[in-house]
């Protein structure tokens, strides 16, 4: 015997609406509210959304749903969306596609995967308002807003919960099992109602010669897909606030009335509404709610539900980056850990090393002082005097020894003044101080030396900066010649260019009396070149320009020999 099947959809509204019903009754002071009627406004927004989404689909367009998913065609082939446009749809291959949003996978922790968007058809968002004014009866944007809201929570906490659903969506069933969903489109409704369209021309009868009459085509509706204005919404809203009563009594249930219906009475005017006593609680209550105090506190209701929402959000919001950031800092962690423990270990090595090496430091002058003590010890037990000291066994600085003709019995060589025992604290006290005062001395030497070394090598610095610097001048100081007899050097070629026309010779004397010379004796010193020019000019017009002048220039006219060169000084 196969199980009945399971109304899915109307098993999603009987949970919403307990959730609704307890989270009113926890609210202090809040109106309690009506089964039937919270059952009434979940159903109609979801048959509203299953009848426009069937609209779009059949009209070859996308349909997404914020916050949920989106409906849209594929084309295939080689076509593109824009052909829609200006082919026939029957032309196109098109594939029906369902892919969730981002958002709701992250909610309820399902896989994701994005779909190339160049072949699919553009979506058109989900408009609340128009929803509630097109396809229901007396539901406001708000109530649609929140029931779809609900029931979409609803599926996906089914979904991750692993249970089995499958939910009509008008254009197909959602079907999940084990946590996998999947979409399953119904091809049947998907497609066109062929419309019977009766050709406008009058057909001739074949048995009379009369035309039959001309049937009208059937006008198929125009949709208004316009757009309401807010001046429009917000009337619309007006008149259902004002008809708030009629509409919440629309939405109960019909009321069985104990009189025969079939009796009728005759009266002049319309029957009365029923009395308030005749009507059960909950219409009682709806009746309450139909004052504006009443729907402003059904709004600050709502408000107060959809604010602590957002706080809930923004709560998990902030608990998703701070849990992030400490997987960050785990990772991190995890990364660097070999290396701090490298570090670790070389660290406790070091510190055993070091320590394993004073131990064997301290063990090894334990064993000398021993040996030193015992040859000692040997010694004054075969009667042989102690001729050196501790220090001198030891291998320190060798000090001479008093010298006594009385018995010498003890480990520090000082005489016992013929006793037979060691000698006495204060001598032992006596010699104490005194490899103090040498330890001392010593530690004294070596500070002065190493003093020394210091101020050796800070006078080699000072020496080498000095030397430094000295260099540098010196560089700074070629350079600057270097710049100045380039610079002579210009000047010289510039001078020689202006004296071409005077003639060779006076370029030769010029340049023999630029040239510097180290002889003072036997040459003067070279001039500045522009004083040598001038004097090399001089020169010339004191010995007479012909005789330094060497043909003639092209470019004058008449004489050469009686023109005279004009000169720059």
């Amino acid at each position: 015997m196969a199980s009945a099947q399971i109304d899915w959809a109307e098993d999603l509204v009987t949970e919403v609406v307990g959730e609704r019903l307890k989270a009113a009754t926890r609210k202090r002071g809040a109106e309690p509210l009506s089964h039937a009627i919270e059952a009434k406004k979940l159903r109609e927004s979801w048959e509203a959304l299953r009848v426009w989404l069937r609209a779009k689909l059949l009209a070859k367009r996308g349909a997404s749903i914020p916050g949920f998913g989106r409906f849209t065609w594929q084309v295939l082939g080689d076509y593109k969306p824009s052909d829609l446009q200006d082919r026939p749809d029957e032309l196109i291959p098109l594939r029906p596609v369902f892919q969730f949003s981002e958002d709701f996978c992250k909610a309820h922790l399902l896989p994701w995967r994005p779909i190339a968007e160049d072949k699919l058809v553009e979506c058109a968002d989900l408009n609340y308002s128009i929803l509630a004014l097109r396809h229901t009866s007396r539901l406001t944007k708000d109530m649609v807003w929140s029931a779809l809201r609900d029931l979409q929570r609803k599926i996906g906490d089914r979904i991750a919960s692993g249970y089995s659903l499958t939910l009509d969506f008008g254009v197909g069933q959602l079907v999940s099992d084990r946590g996998k969903p999947r979409f399953l489109f119904d091809a049947s409704k998907l497609r066109r109602e062929e419309e019977q369209v009766v050709p406008q021309s009058a057909p001739v009868s074949e048995e009379e010669e009369e035309p039959q009459p001309v049937v009208e085509a059937t006008q198929t509706p125009v949709v208004d897909e316009t757009e309401p204005t807010a001046s429009e919404l917000a009337t619309t809203n007006a008149l259902l606030a004002r008809d708030g009563t009629e509409a919440f009594l629309a939405m109960m249930p019909p009321k069985v009335l104990t009189k025969d219906p079939r009796v009728k009475v005759d009266r002049d005017r319309t029957p009365a509404r029923p009395e308030a006593s005749k009507l059960s609680q909950a219409a009682t209550r709806l009746l309450r709610c139909d004052s504006s105090v009443e729907q402003d506190q059904y709004a600050r209701h709502l408000a107060t539900i959809e604010k602590d929402a957002d706080k809930l959000q923004k709560e998990q919001v902030k608990f998703q980056k701070l849990l992030a950031e400490g997987f960050k800092a785990d990772a991190v962690k995890k990364v660097h850990w070999r290396e701090a423990n490298l570090t670790m270990q070389r660290h406790l090595k070091e510190q055993i090393a070091a320590q394993k090496a004073a131990l064997e430091a301290e063990a090894q002058q334990e064993a000398i002082d021993c040996e030193v003590i015992d040859q000692l010890v040997e010694r004054t037990k075969r009667g042989e005097n102690v001729d050196r000291s501790a220090a001198e066994a030891l291998g320190m600085e060798f000090r001479p020894a008093l010298t006594c003709p009385l018995k010498q019995h003890s480990i520090t060589g000082f005489p016992t003044r013929g006793r037979e025992t060691t000698c006495t604290q204060k001598e032992l006290l006596t010699y104490q101080l005194d490899h103090v005062n040498l330890r001392a001395d010593l530690a004294k030497e070596e500070r002065e030396k190493s003093l020394e070394e210091e101020r050796r090598f800070l006078d080699h610095v000072a020496r080498e900066q000095q030397l430094a610097a000295i260099e540098r001048q010196q560089r700074k100081a070629a350079t600057t010649e270097e710049l100045l007899r380039s610079w002579e050097t210009a000047e010289h070629v510039n001078n020689i260019t202006r004296l071409k026309e005077m003639g060779s010779d006076a370029m030769l004397s010029y340049a023999r009396d630029a040239i510097p010379s180290d002889d003072v004796l036997r040459r003067a010193p070279a001039l500045p070149p522009t004083r040598q020019l001038a004097a090399t000019i001089n020169a010339a017009r004191t010995a007479g320009l012909e005789d330094m002048k060497l043909g003639f220039s092209p470019t004058s006219r008449g004489d050469p020999r009686g023109a005279t060169p004009a000169v720059d000084v």
